[in-house]
């Protein structure tokens, strides 16, 4: 997807949309983002445009999306309980998509939507039974969101990111294309930007989940 399209952007006033913005527009994408709260991001631009709405509202996601080239999800739940943002939220993308006859779409879910880990096995254990207890809800959404965006005709990247922390950049991380990463436990918010952005323009990742990691 080459510079001067415009994006589409849900999720945009979270930890890891207030560092892609400012790279989107600085590669010079056009973005389009959907918030609840145009105050939730300060950031003013001559190519960055804030559209108030919900990610629940189809309608609302929808015109968010038309008249854009691709689309980019960050959304993700902001609680441990019953979710449906990856579901419900992540269909609204999808038809939204085939609506507009938009067909790139690169989406962040979770590193625990496969539940496989390559690590060592007690924490393997610890991390798919311990941590995955107080996280099942978000990675149960976020597997039912991958199965039936696989069943699309879209060009789709899943981005599967482990604990997301608020440390600077180290302006690298570890990917692994429809492969398990061996100990894939820290990854900062700035450097998933990075990641999202890279993975945006790499025909090596359409229609495949990545993992990344530190």
């Amino acid at each position: 997807m080459t510079k001067n399209r415009r994006l589409a952007l849900f999720g945009a006033s979270g930890g890891t949309g207030v560092h892609l913005i400012p790279l989107l527009l600085e590669r010079g994408f056009g973005v389009r983002a959907m918030v609840r709260d145009r105050a939730s991001i300060p950031l003013r631009h001559e190519r960055l445009e804030l559209v108030q709405g919900d990610l629940m509202d189809p309608a609302a996601t929808a015109g968010a999306i038309a008249g854009t080239d691709g689309v980019i999800s960050l959304a993700g739940p902001r609680r441990l309980g019953p979710t449906r943002i990856y579901s419900e939220g992540g269909r609204n993308v999808v038809r939204g998509m085939e609506a507009a006859g938009v067909r790139r779409g690169v989406f962040v879910t979770a590193l625990g939507t496969s539940r496989e880990f390559r690590m060592p096995p007690v924490l393997g254990f610890l991390a798919r039974n311990v941590v995955g207890w107080f996280l099942r809800h978000g990675w149960r959404d976020g597997a039912r969101f991958e199965e039936e965006l696989a069943r699309t005709d879209l060009e789709w990247t899943v981005i599967r990111p482990p604990a997301l922390n608020h440390r600077p950049p180290r302006g690298l991380y570890r990917r692994s294309i429809a492969e398990h990463l061996w100990w894939p436990f820290r990854l900062s918010r700035a450097d998933l930007a990075h990641a999202v952005l890279d993975q945006l323009d790499d025909p090596a990742t359409v229609r495949r989940w990545v993992e990344v990691a530190w």
